[in-house]
């Protein structure tokens, strides 16, 4: 199966998915398949993961519907959040998969909207790599570090 690149997913087959709040101030601002942390200047709430999310930020998991936030309205999110959960996606740059990548943390790479996997960005890495297909398609297996997720 081909992963598009802006989509993540649960590789353990069925995940219970809970629901938490989102701060107004976009539409939708999250999508399903995206990775969510607590956010930081919101006590109560969670966001988007932003590009180089990493050890300093407390991992949720990933959405699995998109939010119902709006610019005026705060909304929720239903979010797969076992920390035990292994997920699935694109790294950021398939040609750079290798055996030693394995068991490497790693963070959030973002460009354009799309979250991938950033294989080189190991400092404050949160991301555990488990494994890849191959260095062409460059779908990868990874899990949260526990010691950084909100159930960890």
């Amino acid at each position: 199966m081909t992963i598009q690149k802006i989509d993540f997913h649960v590789a353990d087959g069925i995940a219970d998915a809970h629901q938490y709040d989102v701060k107004s101030g976009a539409a939708a601002s999250i999508k399903a398949g995206q990775f969510v942390i607590v956010d930081g200047g919101n006590a109560g709430y969670v966001k988007l993961a932003p590009d180089a999310s990493d050890t300093d930020d407390t991992w949720v998991g990933l959405a699995a519907t998109d939010s119902t936030d709006t610019a005026t309205a705060d909304g929720t999110v239903q979010v797969y959040d076992d920390p035990d959960l292994h997920f699935e996606g694109k790294a950021k740059t398939p040609g750079n998969l290798a055996q030693a990548i394995k068991l490497t943390s790693v963070t959030l790479d973002v460009d354009s909207g799309v979250q991938t996997i950033d294989e080189n960005d190991t400092t404050k890495g949160v991301l555990v790599i488990h494994d890849y297909d191959n260095t062409t398609d460059g779908n990868v297996t990874f899990s949260i570090k526990s010691a950084n997720h909100l159930y960890g």
